[in-house]
């Protein structure tokens, strides 16, 4: 929990605007819904928090905990969707802004503490999913959310 109230708290700084929960094969913290409707409860409050300390204009939403097919669904209505994945190999964020440079509307999928599956990645790509690789080394997903942040609104730009 805390680790999610941080990465709400810090991407939200950013400037990111949305965030979805997913339920992935490999997350660590499994919960039922009245567990997943508190938590996103407690992160729209923490969202609401950041932006009045960094004197932003827009709340971002944290939606409800979704399976990965449908936020995948929801996903795919993105201009570019770029799944960070330890796997990936050839597209970097800088070739994929190469490849889009237009791109306003922008998703990242951070996978959970084990890792996104192979399955996971194939049914991402099956929406359009680009999965890009951040480097040679394995970052937590706190660490891979701020910096893949980080690294697409220098690339890009503040976008949506």
């Amino acid at each position: 929990a805390d680790k999610a109230e941080w990465i709400v708290q810090k991407l939200t700084e950013l400037g990111v605007s949305d965030f979805e929960l997913l339920n992935m094969t490999r997350c660590v913290v499994k919960g039922n819904e009245k567990d997943g409707l508190k938590k996103q409860e407690r992160l729209n409050r923490i969202a609401r928090e950041a932006v009045k300390q960094c004197r932003r204009g827009t709340v971002p939403v944290v939606g409800t905990p979704m399976s990965l097919k449908q936020a995948a669904k929801k996903m795919s209505a993105c201009d570019l969707l770029l799944v960070p994945w330890e796997e990936a190999e050839g597209l970097t964020l800088a070739k994929a802004y190469e490849a889009y440079p237009d791109a306003k509307n922008i998703g990242i999928v951070i996978g959970p503490e084990g890792g996104i599956s192979p399955e996971e990645i194939e049914v991402m790509k099956g929406y359009g999913a680009k999965p890009v690789t951040l480097g040679p080394r394995i970052l937590r997903a706190e660490t891979a959310a701020i910096a893949s942040a980080a690294m697409v609104m220098t690339l890009w730009g503040d976008c949506k």
